[in-house]
């Protein structure tokens, strides 16, 4: 990388840059995508296996990251206008 240079930044032509790739690959269960295409509008469905104790400290993190690989499942099965809702129980439950 060559360009201007001061004591904090270098400005350098945008096709010279070098990065990696962010992220992991999600891996996605098939079943959970077979399952969500077939969630007919006006339905829901709870994730029991995919439950989530309440009470635990890491709670709201654990809801985030499950929400997370629920929302690529549906994007897999080609789902549109859901949500997803959480039982008072933990059970995470997509609703079209």
């Amino acid at each position: 990388m060559s360009g201007k240079n001061n004591d904090k930044f270098v400005i350098v032509d945008a096709q010279s840059i070098q990065f990696v790739k962010r992220g992991r690959k999600a891996h996605v269960d098939p079943e959970l995508v077979d399952a969500l295409r077939g969630l007919p509008v006006g339905k829901a469905i709870a994730l029991v296996t995919m439950k989530q104790n309440p009470d635990a400290p890491s709670y709201a993190n654990d809801k985030s990251r499950i929400a997370s690989s629920i929302r690529t499942a549906c994007k897999s099965a080609g789902l549109t206008g859901y949500r997803i809702l959480w039982s008072p129980q933990g059970v995470p439950q997509v609703v079209r």
